[in-house]
């Protein structure tokens, strides 16, 4: 019970408003979720940078700092072509809410996520998931749902 409110407070303390918002409002932290998503995925900033020459056709200079970067990718019209090939997902926003799912996901057990995953399913007549181990229940549950579906189902399960 206490995983859950944490959950719950956590994904209500965090700013889930549009990138676009952030990136009107001239805040230089603007970046700074789908910064530490990318660090994730890849571990080094070479590496990062050979990726997207490869597969954005983005040359982007080494001594370019993070927040740059993402925002040279976006100015230049490559968000949706970077988010799809990097994380399968339309837009940093998307990639931000499904990360948003999956940390909330991490804090419950194998069995309030086969709860979670019955309940957002609807028993399996939206999408069908097996319940053999947790990461393949995440990754599901993560493609199949919205930040908004899942923040609806939380208070549910206390």
């Amino acid at each position: 019970m206490t995983e859950n409110r944490i959950t719950i407070k956590k994904m209500n303390e965090t700013n889930v408003g549009s990138l676009n918002e952030k990136r009107s409002n001239g805040n230089n932290t603007q970046y700074d979720e789908i910064i530490r998503i990318v660090r994730i995925r890849m571990n080094s900033k070479s590496r990062l940078l050979e990726w997207i020459d490869k597969n954005v056709k983005l040359k982007i200079p080494k001594a370019t700092n993070y927040h740059n970067l993402i925002e040279q990718i976006v100015n230049s019209g490559n968000e949706t072509k970077f988010s799809k090939k990097m994380f399968g997902f339309p837009s940093f926003d998307v990639v931000i809410e499904k990360d948003l799912i999956a940390d909330g996901l991490s804090a419950f057990s194998k069995e309030t996520a086969i709860l979670v995953a019955e309940n957002l399913s609807q028993k399996k007549k939206k999408w069908k998931f097996t319940k053999t181990n947790v990461g393949d229940l995440t990754r599901t549950i993560v493609s199949h749902t919205n930040l908004k579906e899942y923040e609806k189902l939380l208070p549910k399960l206390i």
